[in-house]
């Protein structure tokens, strides 16, 4: 397991991150089976695999990062509502490097590319490091996806942050019913090695 502790946050404010295949909130375990069915033989899904429709009452709570030179930065392809409304701001089309916290920055590059590079699901689990958001324990689970060749390219992440200052419920799972793929989703932040 690694642990990152945060200088301008809380003094017992801590980021860790570990492969595993165990998570506390339900929505990370059912992303995690959702993903799992997906892989159909092969060791990732492909980011086209992943039914927006399927996961839309998550939707909210996801980010969807492309990986930039084999991970050496990653851009936010898809940024949730949610997130948004928790974090103060929308890191659509951002790189990890442009808006992570300084102090935070390497923790969070090294536990996205164990992510892209790992066979197992990345958990990752503290107290926020934005200064300017709402002071929240989160659980977040970290996905490899693959491009339309096989090559492992995007990393799939849920966030289910925890407050007691604020009356949040949990979403309703997606229904097993509902379809749909990932070409519908904005391609407006794609960038790649050349950008």
């Amino acid at each position: 397991m690694s642990e990152f502790r945060c200088e301008h946050a809380r003094q017992d404010a801590s980021f860790f991150f570990e492969p595993t295949r165990t998570f506390d909130a339900w929505e990370l375990r059912w992303l995690l089976d959702y993903w799992q069915g997906l892989c159909d033989g092969r060791d990732c899904p492909r980011l086209i695999d992943v039914g927006l429709p399927a996961i839309v009452r998550q939707a909210p709570k996801i980010i969807v990062r492309d990986a930039i030179d084999g991970g050496q930065d990653f851009v936010n392809r898809f940024w949730g509502s949610e997130l948004r409304n928790w974090l103060g701001f929308d890191g659509t089309g951002q790189r990890i490097s442009e808006y992570f916290p300084q102090h935070a920055r390497a923790a969070m590059l090294n536990s996205q590319r164990l992510a892209l590079e790992s066979d197992m699901p990345v958990r990752r689990w503290g107290v926020t490091a934005y200064p300017q958001s709402n002071l929240a324990t989160y659980e977040a689970i970290d996905l490899p996806l693959a491009d339309d060749n096989g090559a492992r390219a995007h990393v799939l992440s849920m966030y289910v942050y925890r407050s007691d200052r604020l009356d949040a419920q949990p979403d309703a799972a997606p229904l097993p019913a509902e379809t749909g793929n990932a070409s519908s989703w904005d391609a407006r932040s794609r960038h790649n090695a050349e950008s």
